[in-house]
């Protein structure tokens, strides 16, 4: 098959046919932020592409904070985020912040639906079968996106059973065929 890449300066998805033949698929060479049709979109800063089974294209544009979709038909739209809006709270609202979430940074972390939500750098994806999105934000948080554009944050257990909802240099991840969600730190040098 096809294998997508991002180009040079992050603006734009480039296409690798069996042929060896190269062109852009999506975005254009100069930055910025513009939904449509993928010939005229615009990105910024693109850190990570995942497809899904219906050949829907999700992608981490962390310059404008958000994650877009590349539809079948071509068509660029902004599944979560706010371009140009990076996050700053944990939870819909104040109140919903968790004690440990106030003694370490929260920047980033608004959950909500589509344009509601807030992301700090949208680095890493990963996506499991049934098509949600894991988003490794900033480094430090491990956020879900599901087909409708809710976002939220994912709780992990650690090998003592301890909840975790901070990393230490979220570095990469995958998921498996039973949904689970590996994750790679720089820090622990470990999954």
């Amino acid at each position: 098959g096809n294998v997508y890449s991002v180009g040079s300066g992050g603006c734009h998805i480039r296409k690798v046919t069996p042929n060896r033949v190269t062109s852009v698929f999506a975005g254009l060479s100069v930055c910025g932020y513009l939904d449509g049709e993928r010939s005229v979109a615009q990105f910024s800063t693109i850190s990570s592409i995942v497809i899904d089974a219906h050949d829907n294209f999700y992608v981490a544009d962390r310059g404008n904070y958000v994650i877009r979709k590349i539809n079948m038909a071509g068509v660029v739209s902004t599944l979560a985020g706010k371009a140009g809006v990076a996050g700053s709270l944990d939870g819909l609202n104040q109140e919903k912040r968790s004690a440990l979430a106030t003694n370490m940074t929260t920047e980033g972390m608004l959950d909500g639906l589509g344009e509601e939500a807030r992301f700090l750098w949208p680095l890493n994806l990963a996506m499991d079968r049934s098509g949600t999105v894991y988003v490794g934000d900033g480094y430090h948080v491990l956020r879900k996106v599901s087909s409708k554009g809710e976002v939220s944050r994912v709780s992990c257990k650690d090998e003592m059973g301890r909840d975790v909802i901070f990393f230490s240099g979220l570095s990469s991840m995958v998921t498996d065929d039973k949904g689970n969600v590996w994750l790679y730190e720089i820090s622990s040098q470990g999954i």
